[in-house]
């Protein structure tokens, strides 16, 4: 199957970056899929029980990407936890 994030790259958005030089601090923490949130950064690939790769990690999560894989799960069990990027205040 193909990588889906090919299907949701339309709806990707666009992040604007600051000028200002600041510091970030993440920690990674796991969450079930039904956990998984729009604007969560994965920190490791989302894959299925067979070791494909459906979103890579770095991706940050959309409400689209999110209703695909939803539909996804309806045929192929995705494997959890899912590893995602937490910003430290």
């Amino acid at each position: 199957m193909q990588n889906l994030l090919e299907k949701s790259n339309d709806k990707k958005r666009k992040s604007d970056h600051d000028s200002e030089d600041k510091s970030f601090s993440f920690e990674i923490v796991t969450v079930k899929f039904s956990e998984l949130q729009a604007g969560n950064i994965l920190a490791s690939n989302i894959e299925d029980e067979s070791g494909n790769i459906l979103i890579p990690e770095g991706q940050e999560i959309f409400d689209d990407l999110i209703q695909v894989l939803l539909k996804y799960k309806h045929h192929q069990k995705i494997k959890e936890p899912i590893y995602i990027l937490k910003e430290n205040n």
